[in-house]
């Protein structure tokens, strides 16, 4: 089965100058979890999200990416316990 699980790679601001722009600052080392390889191209895909509010840091967007695993199927309980 097949889990999607989100992997946060950064956050940024709208700049003070209010330009129409968000600068988004990210670890190298957490954008290698997200990196593929798509027709020969190492790439990383991620999504900016604009946050409910800002954090302490008056930071206004995080940065993700998701990433595909397989989950093992857990297996069934028989009811009977174990002497």
């Amino acid at each position: 089965m097949k889990k999607f699980e989100k992997v946060y790679v950064g956050k940024g601001q709208m700049p003070k100058e209010n330009l129409p722009i968000t600068r988004i600052t990210m670890k190298m080392e957490d954008l290698k979890k997200l990196a593929y390889e798509f027709e020969g191209e190492e790439l990383v895909t991620v999504e900016v999200a604009e946050m409910r509010k800002p954090d302490s840091y008056n930071r206004t967007h995080t940065v993700y990416g998701t990433i595909v695993t397989e989950e093992k199927p857990k297996k069934k309980s028989t009811g009977k316990k174990k002497k």
